[in-house]
């Protein structure tokens, strides 16, 4: 960012919350919290390589406020072994964001 600050736009991190709340556990939200919220450009979604859901163990609530707060285009990758769960994380993720479901 000192040497070509217009280039910062173009790269950053695309967040595992998983990876992210295994490591850190009970710093979970600490630790998120420390990352600029222009570095983030994308998000692994997932539990265990299965459907989030509320009371599973990461503060989803305040994990999406964060990035409903975000202000730029986000990749948002439900990570899920089977593809067939994939629309209920699509669909998780859409309530979350309180968005519109069109699928």
């Amino acid at each position: 960012m000192q040497h070509d600050p217009e280039l910062a736009d173009s790269f950053g991190i695309v967040l595992d919350i998983q990876q992210l709340s295994t490591v850190t556990r009970q710093d979970f939200l600490f630790s998120f919290h420390q990352i600029p919220p222009r570095c983030l450009k994308g998000f692994h979604i997932h539990r265990l390589h299965r459907p989030p859901k509320i009371g599973d163990g990461i503060p989803w609530p305040e994990v999406f406020a964060i990035i409903a707060g975000i202000e730029h285009n986000l990749i948002i990758n439900p990570e899920i072994h089977h593809n067939n769960q994939v629309a209920g994380v699509i669909g998780f993720c859409k309530e979350m964001l309180n968005l519109p479901y069109d699928f």
